[in-house]
């Protein structure tokens, strides 16, 4: 039922989410005289890394023949475990970042040397926090509306009414998102957005490192904002995408061609819109260049 957009779309995740973990495993850069900081580094990039590999396999075990039968059939909702399986898999991220910052290096020593300087949850998500609840806010008015305009059932959406010399007649095409995907889905993005947002407020509340410097602190944490932010938009944008184009598909079939091509547009440009924003950490600093040594004036 909902395999081909949702296969499509989290095969892209899959290796969206390869590229975040190999190129967080590679660039790092390193501060070989501040073993604090290089200990920071690491256990960000770590943590990164398991989060995402764990996405990771379930993503793959949803793609499999096995996982994708499973999920289709294990409910009286066919394909509902495998819509709800991407903001599902953004909660599984989203415990073991919990997990990472619980776990953050503690300042060593009676007397902290970093300047404590805690950053709001709005300042460290930046522009991928606005995005993430935009595309939040999105997804859930369309499932409203997929539900409102959903047939008997919920799993179907009615053809326009047809009149013809021996009478009138109407048709129905799905599978359509109706109010049996859309209420658990609608439950899937509230808990995703506070897990999020519960993940971020411990990021910006998490121990200061030792010996680094104010700069070099909240360079940390927006990195670990941003990492968090670009797993779960790439998993409920391309989740949320999914979903919208399998509407879109239904709508088609129904003759409702206006709202199709909405239906459409709106999936195309989150689907891309995420993976753009997912990528786009790879081109974020892990932390500011270490100070340079003073160098010795000349005689």
């Amino acid at each position: 039922m909902f395999g081909p957009p949702v296969a499509a779309l989290a095969a892209l995740c899959a290796v969206s989410a390869a590229v975040l973990i190999l190129a967080g495993s590679v660039r790092v850069r390193r501060h070989p005289t501040r073993k604090v900081l290089d200990a920071a580094l690491t256990h960000e990039r770590t943590t990164s890394a398991v989060a995402g590999l764990l996405a990771l396999l379930v993503i793959a075990y949803a793609l499999s023949p096995v996982g994708a039968a499973d999920l289709t059939s294990s409910t009286h909702t066919p394909g509902l475990l495998l819509a709800v399986a991407p903001p599902a898999t953004a909660v599984l991220l989203l415990a073991v970042r919990a997990v990472g910052e619980l776990t953050w290096p503690r300042t060593q020593g009676a007397v902290r040397t970093a300047a404590l300087s805690r950053r709001s949850v709005r300042s460290l998500g930046e522009w991928r926090l606005t995005l993430f609840l935009v595309t939040v806010a999105v997804s859930a008015v369309g499932l409203v509306v997929f539900g409102l305009t959903a047939g008997e059932g919920g799993r179907a959406v009615d053809a326009p009414i047809q009149v013809s010399p021996d009478g009138w007649s109407t048709g129905s095409s799905g599978p359509y998102p109706g109010w049996p995907y859309g209420v658990p889905l609608l439950v899937a993005l509230a808990v995703v957005t506070l897990a999020t947002l519960g993940v971020l407020k411990l990021v910006s509340r998490r121990s200061v490192v030792s010996g680094a410097t104010a700069a070099e602190d909240d360079a940390l944490r927006r990195l670990s904002a941003a990492h968090v932010l670009a797993g779960v938009q790439l998993l409920v944008g391309l989740g949320t995408a999914a979903v919208m184009l399998l509407a879109s598909l239904a709508l088609f079939s129904a003759d409702r061609s206006p709202a199709a091509f909405v239906a459409f547009a709106v999936a195309t440009a989150i689907g891309i819109t995420s993976v753009v924003a997912g990528l786009s950490v790879l081109a974020r600093h892990p932390a500011p260049a270490a100070p340079a040594a003073p160098q010795p004036s000349a005689a």
